[in-house]
């Protein structure tokens, strides 16, 4: 938290000892009281996460860091809210991350995407010089919300061609 105020990042910190003191609501981030405040404050842009707020002052939908959508970095995020048994927000997650696979050439998703807000037929916008496929973004998001390993993870049925 300190080292995130301390570049100007925004944070969404819980309401335990001081944080309240430390904090400036609505400035350098929000206060929440339980984990449905939490998960309201998150970031979306409609196909995942946001790296920063729209509401932020250096939010910027095509920087780097300041408002793109990270596909490694949503699933690393879904997997920490599916631990606290928070499911509908992983599912969000999931279907914004599919939806915009379905865009993708060959649907492997890149490094990053623009932060745009999701348009009605119409795609993501691509970050222009991500890496596409990332080694990171084609990992494809572990486990099915339901926590099942999903069906094209198995492996094949038949002979070992070796």
């Amino acid at each position: 938290m300190i080292e995130a105020m301390a570049n100007g990042t925004p944070v969404v910190a819980f309401r335990r000892g001081s944080v309240p003191e430390i904090v400036d609501q609505g400035v350098s981030g929000l206060v929440v009281s339980n984990s449905d405040e939490a998960v309201a404050a998150l970031p979306r842009a409609g196909w995942g996460i946001r790296t920063l707020s729209v509401s932020a002052k250096r939010y910027n939908p095509i920087s780097y860091h300041n408002g793109s959508v990270w596909p490694h970095d949503n699933a690393v995020i879904a997997l920490g809210l599916a631990r606290y048994g928070l499911m509908e927000p992983v599912s969000r997650i999931f279907k914004g991350l599919y939806d915009a696979a379905a865009y993708m050439d060959l649907r492997r998703l890149p490094e990053l995407f623009c932060g745009f807000s999701r348009r009605q037929r119409n795609g993501p916008t691509l970050y222009p010089v991500a890496c596409a496929p990332a080694g990171m973004g084609d990992r494809r998001p572990l486990r099915s919300p339901a926590g099942q390993p999903r069906a094209c993870d198995q492996k094949p049925v038949g002979r070992d061609p070796a």
